[in-house]
């Protein structure tokens, strides 16, 4: 290990894993808290990186409405906490269910907006969904199918949705919305499907700003024909400048439209919009993800039920930017807390779970091999606990994570239990969406105990209570305002000041601030993995002459082993000087 000073970001994981320190007699052997290559930090943090996250409702596209009125996916954290160098683009996924009217305000900074009529529906996540041409399973994410089958009553310049991005600091804004919105090159790119029998189908789209009038109508683009898969129509946004669009204090609409006469078999599919940094390098991130999934549902090629085609995956991915030139995918696994067949034991995670992990791995990396990507990384996220410590469940599904990184010298491991701890321990009962917990003011006193706040608590269930020390799993019979009476199966006596969770009817899910914490913790186990450089020897974040005064003052003392040579000697000096001379 290099003496050189860490990187100061480094400091949250140093104090995250002493803080779940203290589970560490209790629960099972947890792997160590992260390990990331350097190369796929750097990309991560600096580079051309096609980011695509493989989940659940943990990892989905959408979701996390900014008023805490819905669990919110740590993909938001992602786009709210990771600070790379660049953003390439933000994705505006159709929403699934959304009834009219209704904007998913996703923390992103992007969203769908659903006007549906006849003409109009979303097609769900299922491999037996019948698209006209024969196809099935291209739906990795709900899609909008659009149709005209009675043109007497369809008008073809009414957009039947539409696709928002926010600058940072507005309603559902992000750092990542604001910097894609803000771009001199920005471009609408709909990622669209029009079956091969289709002709002559041209897009057009309206820009509005939100709260105010048309901006302009993009020139009508035409869809490619004669394949089937996910394709791209891209419109030019530099106009809106001239329109008078302030990026900085304004969101943008954008309104696919059918730009041309269509007959009555006239139909085409949106799988969303990406709005791009045309010009500028950077991550991009984006989801395959439903709510309930399992990592065997993300193996299922054909049949019925959950699943999708590798033609649909692959062209996806390509509709994505995954093969543009210079770009790096890479694969983030973060499935959650659906357990997929025999890969449970009780409370042990089975070999079937890893199996079934390499096995996803291997089917996107074929995917993005077909398309011509590049060769991609892997990182592995072992997902936050949802039981109470000692969770040993999670704890061996990060350590199988952890084993499948080590044999592969381009994946990367992060333990969120390791670095968050557990539910009831350190694991803030806030980060989940709707965590009942309180404290007991009173002591625990003939079966009852009054709390400081038990309204969210149910009118009896289960609970979990520590005093920070011990812990037990109790009941309660009845709850009269702040009191938890006929209290059984804990010490017939407790102190004033005990945790007590409800164990019944909490939503396990993320709130805002958990997506905020799990993705801030894997920010900074990236941040901290990136190469040191031995040049800037005090750290100031440049090479000076002052790197010299600080590294001859450790040398003197012995702790400038700048070779990793094991000791401190002359080639040290000559090692330091060749990297300062270098200014790395």
């Amino acid at each position: 290990m290099l003496n050189a000073p860490g990187r100061t970001r480094r400091s949250f994981i140093i104090a995250a894993v002493t803080a779940a320190g203290c589970l560490a007699g209790v629960a099972a052997a947890q792997p160590e808290p992260y390990r990331i290559p350097p190369e796929l930090a750097t990309l991560l943090s600096e580079g051309d990186a096609r980011v695509v996250v493989i989940g659940d409702s943990i990892s989905t596209n959408f979701g996390g409405e900014v008023n805490g009125a819905n669990h919110t996916p740590w993909t938001v954290g992602i786009h709210r906490r990771w600070r790379p160098r660049a953003w390439r683009g933000i994705y505006a996924p159709v929403g699934i269910g959304v009834p009219s009217g209704y904007t998913t305000m996703r923390g992103v900074g992007a969203s769908f907006y659903g006007n549906p009529d006849a003409a109009e529906r979303v097609v769900p996540m299922r491999i037996e969904e019948a698209w006209p041409d024969g196809h099935r399973g291209f739906a990795t994410e709900p899609a909008a199918m659009i149709t005209f089958d009675n043109l007497a009553i369809f008008s073809t310049q009414t957009p039947r949705f539409e696709f928002r991005i926010y600058p940072d600091g507005l309603i559902a804004g992000s750092a990542a919305s604001g910097a894609v919105l803000a771009s001199d090159s920005l471009i609408a790119r709909h990622i669209v499907y029009s079956p091969a029998y289709e002709t002559d189908l041209n897009i057009d789209l309206e820009l509005v700003r939100i709260g105010g009038s048309r901006l302009f109508i993009a020139d009508a683009v035409r869809v490619p024909i004669g394949h089937a898969g996910w394709t791209t129509v891209d419109f030019d946004l530099a106009p809106l400048r001239a329109a008078g669009f302030d990026p900085a204090t304004q969101a943008l609409a954008a309104r696919p439209r059918v730009a041309t006469e269509p007959t009555n078999d006239t139909l085409y599919y949106s799988d969303g919009m990406l709005f791009l940094a045309s010009d500028q390098p950077g991550m991009l991130v984006a989801s395959i993800a439903e709510g309930g999934w399992r990592n065997d549902d993300h193996l299922r090629r054909l049949g019925t039920g959950r699943g999708y085609s590798n033609e649909g995956l692959a062209s996806k991915l390509r509709a994505l930017g995954f093969a543009d030139p210079g770009s790096t995918p890479v694969i983030v696994i973060a499935t959650g807390t659906n357990i997929g067949l025999n890969e449970g034991n009780g409370p042990q995670t089975t070999i079937v779970y890893r199996q079934n992990v390499e096995a996803i791995a291997a089917r996107v990396r074929a995917a993005i091999d077909e398309i011509g990507g590049a060769e991609p990384y892997l990182l592995l996220v072992g997902m936050y606990s949802w039981g109470f410590a000692p969770d040993n469940f999670v704890a061996t599904r990060a350590g199988h994570l952890a084993d499948i990184a080590a044999a592969d010298p381009r994946a990367g491991f992060v333990s969120l239990p390791a670095l968050l701890g557990d539910r009831g321990g350190t694991f803030d009962s806030d980060w989940y969406f709707r965590q009942p917990e309180a404290i007991g003011i009173t002591p625990l006193v003939n079966g009852v105990i009054t709390l400081d706040d038990a309204s969210d608590f149910p009118s009896s269930g289960q609970i979990w209570i520590t005093d920070g020390v011990n812990q037990w799993y109790a009941s309660y019979g009845l709850r009269i305002g702040n009191e938890l009476r006929s209290v059984v199966g804990s010490p017939p006596t407790l102190p004033a000041g005990v945790r007590i969770l409800s164990n019944l009817v909490p939503d396990l899910h993320l709130s805002l601030a958990g997506a905020d914490a799990a993705a801030q913790a894997v920010w900074d186990a990236i941040e901290a993995s990136l190469p040191v450089c031995i040049a800037d020897w005090d750290a100031s974040g440049g090479v000076d002459g002052d790197d010299i005064g600080a590294f001859f003052a450790d040398w003197q003392r012995g702790e400038a082993d700048a070779d990793s040579s094991g000791g401190t000697d002359g080639d040290d000096i000559a090692f330091f000087f060749e990297r300062w001379q270098a200014g790395c």
